[in-house]
């Protein structure tokens, strides 16, 4: 099992994330997006971070659309290296935002293979993070 985190405006953190699926991650988020940093491992938190041009997390016009995107890839590629989506956190204040991550992405492409324990729990932190089981 592990986490993927979306923090602030523009990072991706990969808490516990096995080191082979690293490389794929990254080159799907690429696919979409530009990276200001290249995926660096993070001590005090146990995880490897990827940080990206702009504010993706908080998209406007066309960048929304690219966000969605990119979030596809990103969950196509780790389903598609035997993981199936656990459960969403979102964590966020942002009213799009909460509403795109409940009934966005996440929900529409797992919705057939999640664990009935999944579920979604807001608690107005300002993040999403999602957890995978193998």
């Amino acid at each position: 099992m592990f986490v993927v985190s979306f923090n602030e405006d523009n990072t991706i953190r990969m808490i516990g994330a096995p080191n082979q699926i690293l490389p794929p991650i990254k080159e799907a988020i690429k696919k979409h997006w530009n990276l200001i940093s290249g995926m660096g491992y993070t001590q005090h938190y146990d995880s490897w971070q990827l940080i990206l041009d702009g504010q993706p997390f908080r998209p406007h016009g066309k960048d929304t659309v690219q966000l969605r995107m990119m979030l596809l890839q990103l969950l196509a590629t780790i389903k598609a290296r035997g993981y199936r989506l656990e459960t969403g956190f979102s964590k966020n204040t942002d009213v799009d935002g909460c509403r795109f991550a409940r009934g966005g992405c996440v929900d529409i492409i797992f919705e057939n293979v999640a664990s009935s324990r999944s579920k979604y729990v807001d608690d107005k932190e300002g993040s999403f993070a999602a957890a995978f089981l193998l």
